[in-house]
Order: structure tokens, then C-alpha cells, then sequence
């Protein structure tokens, strides 16, 4: 699933040359977690992060939000190379689809640094009452508090403002340091939610898998057009980018984000100030952009991850227009350095170095030792065949679905981000179902819906056949939660120099034990 993004941060704005983007959730996630708590926090706060970050950028998008905010309006976000965050990506992976869900709709979980030891329900801090935000006392952000004033006088708590209701960044990292798992403090800050797998529910009916529903993945034609385009007028190279115009900020951006490449990036590729830019992948990931949603990835990336069907040595591979081509580091086989798309007649089209930039070079002359089909693009003109369509099923809170009608001849609609129809988000076929998520079955006008995993608004006058949603909420599969966080055994009689919390006041201590003995994670013995 793709999170709609609006960018208001200069560094995000240089590095993607826009305000709106399409980033891959559990892309998007660890980023937060990054920029929000932080590498250098204990793994079960962090995945604890993930977790509240994942649940609350869905909660925003569940409640009409067309995109997310890279502000603390909203999250912090800012593009992290996943090499230098592992803890945050692997919080993402063991955690990845999970959310909190309350009486079947994903909590809004809302946290913030610190509560000052109080947690506080939404009703106390704002107006709207929801049953996983209580009035509490939290012990562990006291505590957390008590050990920094403890290791340093002069410490002093954030003087943001905050609104105490949900998770406290503070509190959690307190958690985890004394052995609580994520779920145990998700459970103590949010309480009355369940820890469920975000999934789209089954259709209500079987889907139509006719010739109309053939328009699932865009035509890789469309992604040769758009490497022609870069070779046909003259595009760049950079390393990092992916179609921008390159300008001095965005050369800074690019060597901020890959310091190894800086100095080439800013000697050797200022010659294409002015012009529009690609780096090998870039090609891929900005045609990606522009047909389906942003998602990030290098050569290795694209091979593993984007690659997942029918690839091979480069001695067999079929001469089929679209197909990516790869060339394996001679140090190391695991690595893909460099990718290029092959155009057909011998012909790939490459962004080949920041000296060189966009160029077509002959396939039986480079040094290309692999290929691979793309997962998310049709190859159905090239191959004849019929490519399986990869539609996913509507959503429970869709209200009503129609069948995509055009005006014109055009074959498609688009979902777009905001009504002036500027940004789209992915487009629409005719003869795809959309889900449209509010008003009445009989209204036209953009409203709010949803597209095999995309939400965006749509403009419903090319509606048609339309049918009322059946949801089957009753069909939604619960993660298996552990049986429980091995108990934690405490002697009532461990000294003051034993003890763990000795700087911590005993009234801090005792409200820490009774959290831990009511979540059951605590025995004496």
C-alpha cells in the first residue's frame, strides 16, 4: 500500500522536486521511526513507534485526509538511507501490516514525547472522547524523567508543547529499557485496541476477471516511452535522483543523502544544472512515480524486491522490449552496480554516469550479466499472452463501488490528491471498480475513495453500474498476539543497591510495579 505524502520540509521538497508523493508504507514507516524516537532507543520502543507511526498515517487517511504531513503536525519524516536506521527497518519487517485496531477501526495513535508523567484522554485534551485514550498516571515517564535528572542535574524535559494523550516517547523508551515488550506498552498506552494485520477484506462477490479488468498494471510501453524521452533530450546523471531538474539544491540534497558520491555529484555533475537528471535506477523509479506510486530502490533493490517472477542469466534472455538488465558486481555476486532497460532491436537505454548522463548503448557490448521482468508493469502487448491482473479486493468503509466510464475515447480516469486535479495518484482504467468511501449512492462530485490500495478523490460523474458495499468485517484475521512477555521475576526483598530503579522514588516504583503486575508482566516471588 502507498501513503499519500505532502512535503513542506526544504530537505524532502530539494530531494523529490515536488510537494506530493507516493511512498510504499512499510517504506514510509521506519522513517518515522527514525526521525521520531530515534536509532539509539531500545528495539521494543522502536517497535513500538512503527507500530503507532503505521496505525496513525492509515487513522489520518481512514478519516478523509488526502495526504499525510511531514511535520509534527502530522509525523516527522525526512528520507533515511535504510543502511543507516537497521534497527527501525527491522522494527518495520517483524512488525510489518500491524496496526491497533478499536471496535474494527484503526485507533489514531495520537504520542508525543512526554506526558509529565499523566497521560490524558482525548476528551480531557481536546473535544472528541475515544476509548483508547484514558486519564492515567504514567510511572515510566516519570521514571525515564527521574533517571536523565538523576545521570544529569542540568537535564531538563522538552519545552515543546504537548498534549499528553497516547504514547509517551519518553515513557516507552523507559519500558523497554527495564524489558517490556512493544505490545505490553502499546497496550498500556492504548488501551481497549487490538494488534491486527491492515488487510483489505475479501470481496463481497467474486471479482470480474473479463477483458475489461485487463488494465491492472500500466503497459511497460509507457515506461520505454519514458526512458526515450529522458535519451531524446539529453537527460543528466546524478546519483540519487530520478527526473528532477537539477539545480544546486538539489545537488546538496543528493550529496547530503549519499556522502560517499558527494564529491562527484558536486564536481563532475554540475555540468547538468539546468538539465533534467536520472542515476541508473532513477530511470525506473521515477517512470514508477509517474504511472503508479514512488517507491524507493536501487539496481539491487529492483532485482530482489521488484523482480520476483521470471529473471535469468543474460545468455538466455528472452528479446522482449521493457525488460530490466542488470549488470552483478565482480566483488560481490549479492550486489546488482548497475541496471539499464532494453528497448528492443539489441538497444538499452541507460543513465550511465554523470559524465556521460542518459545514453542507448548496444546490448551485445555491454557488460550486462543478468535480466529480469518487472513485477509491476504489463508486458501483455510484448508477450501475447494474458497477464494475471493483481486487483485487490474494496475495503470494508467503502460505501458504494462503481464501474470507470470515459468521455472522448480516453481509456482512463485518475485518483487524484486535492480537487484542482493537479497531482494524480495513480490512474484508472475503464472498466476498473472503484470504492467510493462517502456520500450518497446516487451523488456526483469528487469524492473521497479507493483503488487496489490507493485513497485519493475521484470525480464520480465517470461512475457507473453502481452497487452498494456489503462489508465483511467478520473476515479480518487478528495477529496471533504472544502468549505473554516472559513475567518478570522481582524479590520484594532486592536492595536499594540491587535495584534497577534505585535512584527512582518509591512512589515511582510502586505505581511502576502495579502497571506491570496489571498488564501481567510482572510475578513475584
Amino acid at each position: 500500500m502507498t501513503i499519500p505524502i505532502k512535503l513542506t520540509k526544504k530537505e524532502n521538497k530539494d530531494r523529490w522536486g515536488k510537494e506530493l508523493i507516493n511512498l510504499e508504507l512499510e517504506e514510509y514507516v521506519p522513517c518515522v521511526a527514525y526521525c521520531e524516537i530515534g536509532e539509539s532507543s531500545e528495539f521494543s520502543a522502536i517497535a513500538a513507534q512503527v507500530i503507532a507511526a503505521r496505525s496513525y498515517a492509515l487513522a489520518l487517511l481512514q478519516d478523509g485526509v488526502t495526504a499525510v504531513l511531514d511535520n509534527t503536525n502530522h509525523q516527522a519524516f525526512k528520507w533515511i538511507d535504510p543502511s543507516k536506521m537497521p534497527k527501525c527497518v527491522e522494527a518495520a519487517r517483524q512488525t510489518a501490516g500491524q496496526v491497533l485496531y478499536c471496535n474494527d477501526k484503526i485507533a489514531k495513535t495520537w504520542y508525543g514525547a512526554t506526558n509529565h508523567g499523566t497521560c490524558k484522554s482525548s476528551k480531557t485534551a481536546w473535544v472528541a472522547d475515544t476509548a483508547w485514550t484514558i486519564n492515567q498516571s504514567d510511572p515510566w515517564d516519570k521514571a525515564y524523567c527521574a533517571v536523565q535528572k538523576a545521570k544529569n542535574p542540568s537535564w531538563k524535559p522538552t519545552s515543546a508543547t504537548v498534549h499528553c494523550v497516547g504514547m509517551s516517547q519518553y515513557g516507552s523508551r523507559y519500558a523497554a529499557s527495564i524489558g517490556i515488550s512493544h505490545q505490553a506498552i502499546l497496550s498500556f498506552y492504548y488501551p481497549n485496541t487490538v494488534l491486527r494485520s491492515y488487510q483489505t477484506p475479501p470481496p463481497t462477490k467474486p471479482l470480474q476477471l473479463a477483458s475489461e479488468r485487463t488494465r491492472n498494471r500500466p503497459s511497460i510501453q509507457k515506461l520505454i516511452d519514458y526512458a526515450e524521452y529522458a535519451l531524446a533530450i539529453g537527460g543528466g546523471y546524478v546519483f540519487g535522483s530520478k527526473g528532477q531538474l537539477c539545480t544546486e539544491a538539489l545537488l546538496t540534497a543528493c550529496a547530503t543523502y549519499n556522502p560517499g558520491q558527494a564529491n562527484n555529484i558536486l564536481t563532475t555533475s554540475r555540468k547538468w544544472l539546468g538539465k533534467r537528471v536520472w542515476d541508473c535506477s532513477g530511470l525506473f523509479r521515477g517512470a514508477r512515480e509517474e504511472h503508479i506510486s514512488y517507491k524507493e530502490g536501487g539496481a539491487t533493490t529492483i532485482y530482489n524486491k521488484w523482480c520476483t517472477g521470471e529473471k535469468g542469466s543474460i545468455s538466455n534472455m528472452p528479446t522482449v522490449a521493457g525488460i530490466a538488465v542488470f549488470r552483478q558486481s565482480k566483488s560481490n555476486p549479492s550486489i546488482q552496480d548497475h541496471i539499464g532497460l532494453y528497448i528492443g532491436d539489441d538497444n538499452v537505454i541507460e543513465a550511465k554516469s554523470s559524465a556521460i548522463g542518459v545514453v542507448k548503448t548496444k546490448l551485445s557490448k555491454g557488460a550486462w550479466t543478468g535480466w529480469a521482468y518487472l513485477d509491476d508493469w504489463d508486458y501483455n502487448f510484448q508477450t501475447g499472452g494474458a497477464t494475471p491482473p493483481q486487483v485487490k479486493p474494496l475495503p470494508d468503509n467503502v460505501q458504494w463501488s462503481g464501474k470507470v466510464r470515459t468521455f472522448k475515447g480516453s481509456e482512463f480516469i485518475s485518483l487524484w490528491m486535492e480537487v484542482d486535479k493537479i497531482n494524480p495518484i495513480c490512474n484508472v482504467y475503464v472498466g476498473e471498480i472503484v470504492g467510493v468511501l462517502e456520500g450518497g449512492f446516487n451523488e456526483n462530485g469528487f469524492k473521497r475513495a479507493w483503488y487496489n490500495g490507493n485513497t485519493g478523490l475521484v470525480d464520480t460523474q465517470y461512475l457507473t453500474a453502481r452497487e452498494k458495499h456489503i462489508p465483511y468485517t467478520q473476515n479480518a484475521t487478528a495477529i496471533p498476539q504472544p502468549k505473554s512477555t516472559p513475567p518478570i521475576a522481582v524479590s520484594t526483598q532486592t536492595t536499594a543497591a540491587q535495584s534497577p530503579t534505585a535512584i527512582l522514588s518509591s512512589s515511582i516504583v510502586d505505581d511502576i510495579i502495579n502497571v506491570l503486575v496489571q498488564h501481567k508482566i510482572l510475578v513475584y516471588k
